[in-house]
């Protein structure tokens, strides 16, 4: 098998490697970006009442 052929194998190879890390890693990186979308997106209950310190709340 000539030198080229076998370089540009590994080089196709190598490649792929690269490609299927990318996806993998974005793929890993999916889970925690939804949940932070999700805290992001949440309101906070509105309170109604007191605080501790007496102070009427909205």
């Amino acid at each position: 098998m000539p030198v080229d052929t076998v370089l540009q194998q590994l080089e196709t190879t190598a490649a792929d490697a690269v490609r299927a890390y990318a996806a993998n890693t974005r793929e890993s990186a999916d889970h925690p970006a939804a949940v932070l979308e999700n805290i992001a997106g949440e309101r906070p209950a509105r309170r109604r009442g007191r605080s501790r310190s007496g102070r009427r709340l909205t």
